[in-house]
């Protein structure tokens, strides 16, 4: 008879496939909506872009410099996010490898490598080059593809790796230790994370980096890969399933097995 861990992990993972899906089916509706109807804004730009770097205005020329310190930013709070988990190990208050973590934390990263390639090519094959530098291929935004997949998929990660017994007394002011930060350091680093994307995200829109059509795409192939990632991940017909699922074994122990 299944555990109350494998249970709970199952309802984990039946409301991130919900969310996700309501996600995907409304961003589907905006792109009909948008196809039907035939709207002209779908395919426009929200800002031209100066070509000559001269003509650019304050705003552009602040955002021009500010943009790779959120750009650097959002990668080492996402870095920072993963190495803590990979640290967090439910039973030690000591900072010691998680290698469930660690094996999960490389999995997805090379996973959406894999679909980073799928999206330039194709870039290439749907030959759209609105709002792109002359000759650039600009049809799927991977910006949102790639800070919307990673918002979906860092609470899953932690709900995965973290015991669930555990997250309550962690979370707890009663019973969380003053010199145990990595809570804390999760929760600010995600927090950090979660902003910079939007600022991020919201500034590929307004200043004509992609239309609506191409942001679209891209939530949408954040929403497929998302789905397809948790799916590997819970299908027992994986090949390293007993290793990921939740059943508290490190990646060591499964290998010695």
């Amino acid at each position: 008879m299944p555990g109350a861990g494998s249970s709970s992990q199952r309802n984990l993972d039946m409301y991130f496939v919900a969310t996700i899906l309501i996600f995907a089916a409304a961003t589907f509706v905006f792109i009909l909506e948008g196809q039907v109807n035939h709207r002209t804004s779908f395919d426009e730009c929200a800002y031209i872009r100066p070509v000559d770097k001269s003509e650019m205005g304050l705003l552009w020329k602040a955002y021009s410099y500010i943009y790779p310190w959120i750009f650097r930013l959002s990668f080492t709070s996402l870095f920072v996010y993963l190495g803590t988990l990979m640290l967090y190990n439910s039973e030690s208050q000591a900072i010691s490898p998680n290698w469930r973590a660690i094996f999960l934390s490389n999995f997805v990263a090379i996973f959406f490598s894999i679909i980073h390639t799928f999206i330039i090519t194709l870039d290439h094959v749907l030959g759209d080059t609105t709002c792109g530098k002359e000759g650039h291929h600009n049809s799927i935004s991977g910006h949102f593809a790639f800070h919307l997949f990673y918002l979906f998929i860092l609470p899953y990660l932690y709900f995965s790796v973290v015991d669930y017994r555990s997250i309550s007394s962690f979370w707890s002011s009663k019973n969380l230790p003053n010199s145990d930060k990595r809570p804390l350091i999760l929760l600010s680093s995600f927090t950090l994370y979660f902003v910079l994307s939007a600022i991020t995200l919201y500034n590929t829109w307004a200043w004509g980096y992609h239309s609506p059509r191409q942001i679209y795409y891209g939530v949408l192939a954040a929403c497929i890969s998302s789905l397809i990632l948790i799916k590997l991940l819970i299908s027992n017909e994986f090949e390293f399933g007993k290793m990921i699922l939740p059943n508290r074994l490190s990646i060591l122990a499964a290998l010695q097995a």
